[in-house]
């Protein structure tokens, strides 16, 4: 580079003008000609280096050299520091030489060689060193082994292989390491850090460390077992917790791996089956645990019978149970919450006075259980039979009527799903068949329903699937299969209650009259096919009607909030004749006519009343021993009454006691219906036929 600069000497000379020479790059001399120029005294320039000199390098590793130049103070004197002869790679400035070795120059020696630039009396200072290139330091392994230990102790060797250099351990100690030398370390127990230090005649030198960790031995504990007694096929919880350092954990049999981090598993066991838990880390430390569960059979029940299989009434039956896997409840009317009952031990039941169900449960001490029933069903007079998929199977809150040749006709009710059926059907009890009848117009629960002379059958009142009162009354022929509406029942729709004339005629009513404002009575008009109103009687709370025999109709009542009198109405006008009333007040109840004229009302209190439409006086009759209002009444061809609920009881007007007989299977607020044959039929629910 050149430049023009204007100096003035130290004697006042006038300004010369001076090409200035200044050398660029690497070459043979410093500086560049400075022309001529008078000298003066000051000190020539210099060059040395600034610390240490560094006479070696290492492949690959910085190189570098402090310098410092001086010169004259002269104005616009130059100090800057040029390289003559550089090795390749190398670079100078005012501060130094910078160079990296390449791989090439490994066992070389290396000149140096700069200068300064000159002065204004164009001299300079030169400065030459040699520098000796080492090859590159290579650590190409430093591992401990083995690299886990246990908290136990662990004995450990050192082993490292490197070139470009010596070796050696730092920490956790000092040692020389020769390369692919191993070098025992001791006994380890904790986690320790090893330093390697690799250090050459440049004094340069790499570093690497690795980690040696410590595992304590695995612990398992607070091992259980839930439940502790299971059966067969059921699952039970094993649990436990852990200690140490666990990096393995496995359950047997089946080598379940499962997470080292897991504290419980299900597992469904076998009789006898004992499970191992084995926790273990790294280092060969192992932990075992076992779980034995009680597992129990499954209970089984591989009969359950009675013989005989239908006792008479107030018969006995021996009962036999064959089990296994457990110990045996057997329920029975004399232990309904049951008895211990031994495996192929007969146990006596009886005697029964009604059909019974029997129950027997077998139970392990782990809970599970087998159940099986057993229906006893009694034979002979004073029983009951199931009719199975009998007339109304599955219905309540229905009505049967006795046509005139035998049949009965079910109508109405709900089903256990709660569908309210418009299908009705005819039952023939001479070989137990049904057939369908006429559909109602308007599907009903809680109506009535009435033969008429005619041999049609009158429906009237009751509720809808909703709840709503059904308004329209219905007539439905059996012969014909068809139905027509005959009128709005009015307020009589609630527990109606319809008494057939024998002319042809009906009444309907509501069975509770309790209204202040007295309860509807509408006559249905054969002639006219409709209903209207008749009269409205008053006060008389729950009444159960009848017709009598001369002509008259029967409202018997059971007292409202007080003994209110019962009332003889007159179904051609409505005009109605007070008469007695009952000793108590009975409300709900049932009441039937009797062979004798005389009505008998019970519901279910220990004493009934028998009332005499000759008199008009109530009088108390006998203890029917069916409890609640909900025992059903018919009348036997012989004059007794059957009063049938849970408990059945027959009724005998001669002398007016109670006399207990086969108790129903199902409920007893259902529909009872004299047979053709004597016996008597209870449709619905589960059907049942009685003989007396």
């Amino acid at each position: 580079m050149n430049r023009s600069s204007s100096i003035a000497t130290r004697s006042g000379a006038l300004p010369l003008t001076i090409l200035l020479g200044v050398a660029s790059g690497l070459s043979s001399g410093c500086g560049g000609s400075w022309g001529s120029i008078t000298c003066t005294s000051d000190p020539p320039p210099q060059i040395s280096f600034s610390g240490a000199v560094r006479t070696a390098a290492t492949v690959g590793m910085p190189y570098g050299q402090g310098l410092q130049a001086s010169s004259s103070e002269l104005l616009g004197a130059s100090h800057g520091i040029e390289g003559i002869s550089l090795p390749p790679g190398a670079s100078v400035d005012a501060y130094g030489v910078s160079w990296v070795p390449g791989p090439d120059f490994a066992g070389t020696t290396q000149a140096f060689r700069v200068c300064t630039d000159r002065d204004f009396c164009g001299r300079t200072a030169e400065l030459a060193w040699s520098v000796q290139v080492y090859p590159e330091i290579l650590i190409t392994r430093f591992e401990v082994a083995p690299a886990v230990v246990s908290t136990r102790g662990t004995r450990v060797a050192v082993v490292a292989e490197f070139t470009g250099g010596d070796g050696q351990l730092e920490s956790p100690f000092a040692a020389a390491l020769a390369s692919g030398v191993p070098l025992d370390a001791g006994t380890l127990s904790a986690q320790t850090t090893f330093t390697l230090l690799v250090r050459n005649g440049a004094g340069d030198s790499q570093e690497r460390s690795v980690v040696v960790s410590a595992q304590a031995p695995p612990v398992i504990q607070d091992t259980a077992i839930y439940p502790a007694v299971v059966t067969v096929g059921d699952t039970v919880t094993l649990s436990w917790s852990l200690g140490g350092t666990v990096t393995s954990l496995t359950l047997d049999p089946g080598a379940w791996s499962l997470d080292p981090y897991r504290t419980w598993e299900d597992v469904a066991p076998l009789p006898g089956t004992t499970y191992t838990l084995t926790a273990r880390n790294d280092v060969g430390d192992v932990a075992t645990a076992t779980f034995t569960p009680t597992v129990l059979p499954r209970p089984a029940i591989s009969s359950l019978t009675a013989t005989p299989p239908a006792p008479p009434y107030l018969g006995s039956t021996e009962v036999v149970a064959l089990f296994e896997g457990g110990t045996g409840q057997l329920g029975t009317p004399a232990a309904p919450g049951g008895q211990a009952v031994e495996s192929g031990v007969p146990v006596t039941v009886g005697p029964l006075s009604a059909n019974a169900d029997l129950w027997l449960r077998v139970t392990n001490a782990g809970g599970a259980a087998a159940f099986q029933s057993l229906r006893i069903g009694l034979s002979g007079p004073g029983t009951w039979e199931i009719l199975a998929g009998g007339p109304g199977d599955g219905r309540s809150r229905h009505t049967a009527t006795s046509l005139a040749d035998g049949r009965v006709l079910v109508t109405g009710g709900s089903t256990g799903s709660g569908a309210f059926p418009a299908a009705t059907q005819i039952y023939e009890p001479a070989d137990g068949s049904i057939a369908p009848g006429p559909a109602l117009l308007h599907p009903r629960r809680d109506h009535a329903a009435a033969l008429l002379a005619d041999g049609r059958v009158l429906v009237a009142g009751g509720t809808d699937f909703t709840g709503a009162p059904v308004d329209e009354a219905e007539v439905l022929d059996p012969v014909a299969g068809t139905s027509i509406a005959v009128g709005s029942a009015g307020a009589a729709w609630w527990f109606p209650s319809l008494i057939a004339l024998p002319d042809g005629a009906a009444l309907l009513h509501s069975a509770s009259m309790f209204s202040t404002g007295g309860g509807a009575v509408l006559r249905y008009d054969p002639a006219a096919g409709s209903l209207a109103p008749l009269t409205v009687v008053y006060g008389l709370g729950w009444v159960r009607s009848f017709a009598l025999a001369d002509g008259r109709v029967l409202m018997l009542s059971g007292g409202r909030y007080d003994l209110t009198p019962s009332v003889f109405l007159d179904p051609a006008n409505g005009a109605t004749t007070v008469t007695g009333s009952t000793l108590r007040e009975m409300a709900p109840f049932e009441a039937i006519l009797l062979a004798d004229g005389r009505v008998l009302a019970t519901d279910g209190s220990p004493s009934a009343e028998v009332f005499d439409p000759a008199t008009g006086l109530f009088s108390p009759t006998g203890d029917p021993l069916v409890p609640g209002p909900s025992g059903k009444l018919a009348l036997l061809p012989d004059g007794r009454v059957l009063v049938a609920g849970g408990r059945s009881s027959l009724y005998a007007p001669a002398d007016g006691a109670f006399r207990e007989t086969g108790g129903m299977l199902g409920s007893g607020d259902r529909p009872l219906r004299l047979l053709p044959d004597g016996t008597v039929l209870a449709s619905g629910d589960v059907p049942e036929r009685y003989r007396p």
